[in-house]
């Protein structure tokens, strides 16, 4: 059961003593009310102060009173955050007189390469967790890493307060009130580099272990550096006391967070209490060994000198943290001795040489410059930081929903993508941008890294039918394929027998994708029972940067470089050829995959995961070629041969094996018979849409799958089992021709909402098993989006703008219906 207050939208709601299943029930009457409709429009039809008012109706509000409660931001799930793609703050109030303020860098990764200390060990681990018990796991020695935090003491008890997170502006502000006095609240994460800023020489040029071997052939020799050329900007925050509450009166303290022993669970978590997994404490933990201490520079209690904590890397440099207070305030005016305006980085050098580097020098001068340009400089920083916000919110569908609690949630996610992302318009040089399960918002986790299987997809789909600013944003999943391609990695990541024309891609990677190689059974291989290594996950990666292209329309996504820069052909040609080299054919002429593993289901051969994914890829690549080809000039016939194979492939392959009651199977003779969250045998409906729901025999499958997925997940409480029943309901009710209040149209409302009321975090966040996620809160969108339009096309594209438009009113309204594209 759960007890949840929540404040979003500007409207407030209880949801008290509820399961899932019986919130889904309580709410049937609001889905009947909502009849979510097609209401998107244009951003071009809607003037920008209108976009404005309509997104601060939107906000995030955080209200409470009489000390502590459960509006409180207090915990993940409450925090205030603002974020810029690589840095990112999240505020809370502690204790109850304490207000912290954490720091996170979505790029800082651990680069120990292994073997280490507590290898030797591993053979003593269950080996359902890791049944390649002789290698390292990667989330063991490349994991994300913690900063620390900023704590301000009150030495009073907070009895209320009051903050805003702006989507519109990205920033938030408010205030807390002790029985002492009234304490004011700024915070903001620039979006932009601070280009005003002194240029700081780049101290490292080359930071990236595997450095792209084809770099920018034309630099811009007028092109400013900040930081390092893995700079993420600046942050800033201010508490002003009313004179009453004043600086001198508070206890500050600088606060570091250090990696205890990331094995298999993060950040000292044990795997015998609050990680939700089985398996022995001690061996392996005991014997990590932390990198060396973070070391103090300077004195928190003299932010004028600044101050800074340098942390130097087992496996080489280091990452430094570093703060400063201004002479002014972030609105610019003269700086209050009743408070502090704290400006900070967070620099990276991570050369493979002794422990220590440069960052700390980096980290230092760059805020060192940021005060001396003064109040004036960090006013010219917020204002190109409300620009850039305004920018992406002009090229983001506005979308209106009659019930404003799906509708805050909705922009509640939009502003997360952002904040938790960097597109190539925005993009610090030599960095990736990706969301990792944690964005730039770092939390105890048992996800301390990428996760291919799902997770990296799914935080994505909402952006390829947002609009250009969120569609940019998603181009930093093609940016790390391309970069993990050109370094070579993704042909490591497969057995070296088939990398001279193979790729693959690992489930749990850091952002350079290494993590081993995926072992290959092949025929009569025997897989560990209950955990594998999944093999399509470079496949549903490319069906990703498929739909970043379907809606961009980007044909340099498809195609190589004349740099050398990767296509989604060439890696996807290279995914299938990892299935192609292994098919065997039986008696009767059809084609059957070896054993590969469903993600977190089981192993067999044939496993619909995989025979789906391939199929895609097989079709995409028969269909895409010829139009490549004729766009460069070339004969059709330029690789009949690759065709030729593809489509034999196609032609022999078998089909997902179907049982009569239970629907589509996970493998060749095993049918989905357990609760599970995953839904990875049913990839031939949702996300594919490979079936034909106009026939009556495979919409009869499609409806047999989903039903009994749903009947057995009656009682499973996550986040993407919800949102992905929700949108697989959404196609079966168009085929059948439902309209609103349809068995499913309910079904997928139900699915959404007893997500957003049960499951998620009021803030937008949301945990699952032993940590933060965040592609189930960005599928919500995603379904959302699909039951605002169920049609299969991917982007929602306005009609032509009409010649005179009417004078923007003052208040915004519902705009015109745009067509959509077929």
């Amino acid at each position: 059961t759960r007890t949840r207050t929540r404040t979003l939208a500007s409207r407030r709601w209880r949801v008290t003593g509820m399961r899932r299943t019986a919130a889904a029930a309580a709410l049937a009457a609001l889905g009947a009310a909502l009849s979510l409709r097609r209401c998107l429009a244009d951003p071009a039809y809607v003037d920008a102060s209108a976009y404005e008012a309509h997104l601060r109706s939107q906000d995030l509000v955080y209200a409470w009173e009489g000390g502590v409660s459960k509006d409180f931001p207090w915990i993940f799930g409450t925090n205030a955050y603002v974020g810029n793609g690589f840095l990112g703050l999240q505020i809370s109030v502690k204790n109850g007189d304490e207000l912290t303020v954490e720091f996170g860098r979505a790029d800082l990764y651990d680069h120990r390469e292994g073997p280490f200390p507590g290898q030797d060990e591993l053979d003593t681990v269950d080996d359902t967790l890791h049944p390649n018990s002789e290698s390292v796991p990667v989330y063991y020695a490349r994991p994300r890493l913690p900063l620390g935090n900023f704590t301000v003491g009150f030495g009073a008890p907070v009895q209320a307060g009051h903050l805003r997170l702006a989507y519109f502006t990205g920033e938030l502000s408010g205030w807390v009130s002790t029985t002492r006095g009234n304490v004011t609240i700024q915070a903001t994460v620039p979006l932009l580099r601070a280009e005003i800023l002194t240029p700081i020489p780049t101290l490292n040029p080359n930071p990236n272990p595997n450095p792209n071997p084809n770099p920018n052939p034309n630099p811009n020799p007028n092109a400013k550096v900040f930081l390092t050329d893995t700079a993420p900007g600046v942050f800033a925050f201010e508490l002003l006391g009313d004179g009453k509450e004043t600086y001198e009166l508070w206890d500050v303290s600088l606060n570091d967070l250090v990696v205890e022993s990331p094995y298999y669970h993060a950040w000292g978590c044990d795997l015998n209490s609050g990680c939700g997994y089985p398996g022995p404490s001690g061996t392996v933990v005991d014997d990590y060994v932390q990198s060396p201490p973070g070391v103090y520079r300077g004195d928190v209690s003299d932010l004028k000198n600044g101050v800074s904590i340098d942390h130097p890397l087992l496996a080489g440099g280091d990452f430094a943290l570093a703060l400063r207070s201004m002479p002014g305030t972030l609105d610019g005016a003269p700086a209050q001795s009743s408070g502090v305006t704290v400006v900070g980085t967070v620099a990276m050098d991570l050369v493979k040489d002794a422990p220590g580097g440069n960052a700390v020098a980096m980290a230092e001068d760059a805020v060192r410059s940021l005060q001396d340009g003064g109040a004036a400089a960090l006013a010219a920083l917020r204002a190109a930081h409300r620009a850039a916000w305004a920018s992406f919110w002009k090229a983001t569908a506005f979308v209106s929903i009659p019930d404003k609690i799906f509708e805050g949630a909705y922009y509640n996610q939009m502003y997360k993508l952002r904040a938790a992302g960097a597109g190539e318009g925005t993009m610090v040089d030599g960095s990736v941008g990706l969301i990792d399960l944690m964005g730039p918002w770092p939390q105890r986790s048992v996800w301390p890294g990428v996760w291919w299987d799902l997770n990296t997809q799914l935080t994505y789909w909402p952006a390829y039918r947002a609009g250009s600013a969120p569609l940019d944003v998603a181009t930093a999943m093609v940016r790390v394929l391309r970069n993990a391609y050109a370094s070579g990695q993704l042909s490591l990541n497969v057995p070296e027998a088939y990398r001279s024309d193979s790729l693959g891609l690992g489930t749990q990677t850091p952002l350079d994708c290494s993590g081993g190689a995926i072992p290959i059974k092949g025929w009569g291989g025997v897989w560990e029972p209950g955990h594998g290594t999944n093999t399509g996950n470079l496949l549903w990666a490319c069906h990703s940067w498929y739909l970043q292209f379907l809606a961009s329309q980007d044909y340099s996504l498809l195609e190589d470089g004349p740099d050398g820069t990767a296509g989604l052909v060439t890696i996807l040609e290279g995914a299938a050829n990892l299935f192609l080299n292994t098919l065997a054919e039986d008696d009767a002429g059809r084609c059957h995959i070896p054993s590969t593993f469903s993600p977190e289901l089981y192993a067999g051969e044939d496993a619909s995961f995989d025979l789906s994914l391939l199929r895609w890829g097989l079709r995409t690549l028969v269909d895409l070629t010829p139009t490549l080809a004729a766009r460069r000039g070339l004969r059709p016939s330029v690789r009949a041969e690759a065709v030729e194979r593809w489509q034999d492939a196609l032609d022999c392959l078998v089909e997902p094996a179907v049982d009569p009651a239970t629907g589509i199977m996970v493998t060749g003779d095993a049918t989905f018979d357990a609760p599970h969250r995953h839904y990875s045998h049913l990839f031939s409906l949702h996300p594919l849409k490979l079936m034909d729901l106009a026939n009556a025999t495979q919409r009869e499958i499609a409806l047999r799958s989903v039903n009994h997925f749903a009947a057995m997940n009656a009682n499973v409480t996550n986040g993407y089992t919800a949102t992905g029943l929700a949108s697989m309901s959404v196609q079966l009710g168009a085929a059948l021709g439902e309209g609103v209040g349809g068995a499913y149209a309910d079904a997928a409302l139900g699915n959404i909402t007893s997500f957003m009321l049960g499951l998620m975090y009021w803030n937008g966040m949301y945990r699952e098993g032993g940590g933060p996620v965040m592609e189930s809160p960005m599928s919500v969108a995603a379904a959302t989006q699909a039951s605002l339009d169920p049609s299969p096309s991917l982007s929602l594209k306005p009609k032509p703008k009409p010649q005179h438009q009417p004078k923007p009113k003052p208040e915004p309204k519902p705009q015109p219906q745009p067509e959509v594209s077929p």
